[in-house]
């Protein structure tokens, strides 16, 4: 969860919930260093309802899909509807993480977080052939 402080000119803030339905991932983790990055405050620790207007972005993060944009947050019981984007396209918050952590995994942005490292073939020799 994203909250932008346009108004104050606060830092940005992430919130990614503390909670048993949460999965700590390595996604989750990236996302977190990334704004820490930005110069965005990071927060974990459990989300209230009520601080669900607040959040100018909801992101779901998974392994397989990365970050996925969330619409809305819906409570039927209180016929509440929290809503997050119009459209299709992500917030420009999430685009940001995503630029950066889909670029450090291609190559594309550098990596200043030391997650990658140079895999060699160990049957390679110098000149890119195998001494099989």
């Amino acid at each position: 969860m994203i909250h932008e402080n346009k108004e104050t000119g606060e830092p940005a803030k992430i919130v990614v919930p503390q909670s048993n339905s949460v999965i700590n991932s390595v996604t989750v983790n990236s996302c977190m260093e990334i704004a820490k990055f930005f110069g965005w405050n990071v927060e974990f620790r459990p989300v209230h309802y009520d601080e669900l207007s607040t959040f100018n972005e909801v992101v779901a993060a998974g392994t397989a899909a990365a970050l996925v944009p969330i619409k809305s947050i819906s409570q039927l019981s209180k016929n509440a509807k929290f809503e997050y984007l119009t459209g299709d396209e992500p917030g420009p918050m999430m685009k940001e993480l995503v630029r950066v952590l889909k670029g450090v995994q291609q190559g594309n942005e550098p990596d200043t977080f030391g997650w990658c490292q140079l895999v060699s073939d160990p049957n390679a020799t110098s000149n890119g052939h195998s001494h099989a």
